[in-house]
């Protein structure tokens, strides 16, 4: 809902309402925490910025409530890599889904900003305050007191429990809370162009890497297409603006009256991370924590991935349910993995930036070598290359490599049936909260009473997936409190690895701890030890359960 306000008290406030701040706000609306969300521009800005997500940022997406038909898409079924010396040097497939999702898909950004934006109208507990601006804050040990102004000039005044920049690359509240920006701008110049073309049948991803005009070429929705091309250090940004020059540019793919120009820009591209991404009671997500190379197409995506993060522990914190001190597991959790994404965004840059023809010829040539490789190939044509989202320190029990529920891991998402009949994707199921799952053996029986309190203290639900076509006890025949059977109709979560194995999940669906029936009293034991050494800043509780 939209509000204005001349002062107010609230748990969180956002500052900035692109797609990061806006998914933010809805994860915070979705468990009821009091929100206020500030943005200085009066409307979303109608013009193609972010354009690519892939099947970790649509599972997020889902996370917030978003529909599968409610943006518009083109699915992505491959990236080409070409050379002028090498050919079809290399290609990564990305047809197919993970998780429930396409891999790899290209959207409109406009789209998906009045989407979030028209969810947020539905939380009662989040205010929207358009063409407001911050000036200034200060935090004390107990809150965030936050100076504001508006389109009239009018002075505003919140006070908050804690405060999230996500206000972009330019952050003022990361200056402001005194956090470096380390890292480095790009020499290089691109000339971004958003077109509506004629020729709707390309519908994958292009590197055109030639030394002398390296280009990208991506299918968008709504008959879109975008070509990012490399300036010489000796063209004037004015003249390759023009129409003429951009006519010239896309001549490779037709004529100019086959396209229709929406927007042309030039952009340095940056490799950019926040030295800590907290500091207080101040937070940073997205682009005002980091700014990536687009190269891999994971901007927007590592945005969602630290909402995702840090929205549940602030709702879980908000509500008392754990302690503040929750809050530092974020920085450590995701910095690690935002670095590894801008290392090969960085390595991807240079794939499709050759200085030469003789840097080419090297760098294209090596990359059809490795391709002959059966396990290399793999590595690149399947995008294992990518980094996992697998957290290395954080919020969850440490065991052995060969346990196939290892905490840091994303649980897997599939198609499940209820006890009804209903079919949905198994994240829905779990709801966003802490849960206690089997792997086709019922947790809840194998548990103390002394144990149960201690779950239900973080409200703990219990489940137990069966495979499909397992013929579950009516509901009146089984016993009280006991784990909620579910039918893995994909295969997509139960396998003979984990079958059963009981796994304790977050509500951002992270594995915090596995074991079998026998060390299930130990797990809850390390869940209450990893929670009390959340007050030490401690992040070393291990398992030897395998």
């Amino acid at each position: 809902m939209t509000d204005s306000i001349k002062s107010h008290r609230t748990d969180i406030l956002i500052v900035g309402l692109g797609p990061v701040g806006a998914a933010l706000a809805c994860i915070l609306g979705q468990y009821n925490i009091s929100t206020v969300v500030v943005e200085k521009d009066s409307d979303i800005f109608q013009q193609p910025r972010a354009i690519a997500l892939d099947n970790e940022a649509l599972r997020i997406l889902q996370m917030i409530g978003l529909e599968d038909n409610e943006l518009k898409k083109v699915i992505i079924p491959e990236v080409q890599m070409h050379c002028p010396y090498s050919g079809n040097f290399g290609r990564a497939n990305a047809f197919g889904s993970t998780d429930g999702h396409p891999n790899l898909i290209t959207f409109y950004q406009p789209d998906l900003e009045t989407t979030l934006r028209d969810k947020l109208k539905h939380f009662k507990s989040v205010k929207v305050m358009l063409n407001t601006t911050l000036e200034s804050f200060d935090q004390s040990d107990l809150h965030v007191s936050a100076s504001l102004t508006n389109s009239d000039s009018s002075s505003l005044h919140i006070t908050c429990k804690y405060l999230i920049g996500a206000d972009g690359a330019k952050s003022f509240v990361r200056k402001c809370a005194g956090l470096d920006f380390s890292g480095k701008t790009h020499k290089e110049r691109w000339l971004i162009v958003d077109a509506f073309a004629t020729n709707n049948n390309f519908r994958h991803v292009e590197f055109l890497c030639d030394p002398h005009r390296p280009v990208a070429h991506l299918a968008a929705p709504k008959g879109r297409q975008r070509w990012e091309f490399m300036l010489h250090p000796h063209e004037k940004e004015s003249e390759m603006m023009k129409d003429q020059s951009i006519s010239t540019l896309l001549r490779p793919w037709g004529d100019a009256d086959k396209f229709k120009i929406e927007r042309k820009a030039v952009y340095h591209f940056h490799s950019r991370v926040a030295d800590a991404f907290s500091s207080g009671r101040v937070f940073l997500v997205g682009d005002a924590a980091h700014v990536t190379p687009p190269f891999v197409g994971q901007g927007l995506v590592s945005g969602l991935r630290d909402v995702a993060n840090l929205g549940w522990k602030l709702a879980w914190v908000c509500s008392g349910k754990l302690p503040n001190q929750t809050l530092n597991s974020y920085s450590v959790e995701r910095q690690p993995h935002v670095k590894a994404m801008i290392s090969l965004a960085r390595l991807m840059g240079r794939i499709v930036m050759p200085k030469n023809k003789s840097s080419s010829i090297l760098i294209h040539g090596l990359v059809r070598i490795i391709r002959l490789i059966p396990v290399l190939k793999k590595q690149i044509d399947e995008l294992e290359i990518k980094p996992s989202n697998r957290i290395k320190n954080g919020l969850f029990v440490k065991s052995s490599k060969r346990n196939p529920l290892c905490g840091g891991h994303q649980i897997a998402q599939g198609y499940v049936k209820l006890q009804n009949g209903e079919i949905s994707l198994s994240d829905c199921v779990f709801d966003y909260k802490f849960s206690l799952i089997g792997f086709d053996i019922d947790p809840s029986i194998y548990l103390q009473e002394h144990e149960r309190k201690i779950l239900s203290t973080y409200d703990v639900n219990f489940y137990c997936i069966r495979p499909l076509g397992y013929q579950a006890l009516d509901c009146e025949q089984l016993p009280t409190n006991s784990g909620i059977d579910i039918e893995d109709i994909t295969g997509s979560l139960l396998n003979q690895h984990n079958r059963n194995r009981i796994a304790l999940i977050r509500p951002d669906g992270f594995i915090i701890d596995s074991t079998t029936s026998k060390g299930l009293g130990r797990l809850v034991e390390r869940f209450e030890t990893l929670l009390n050494t959340i007050n030490t800043y401690q992040w070393n509780v291990h398992s030897d359960d395998t």
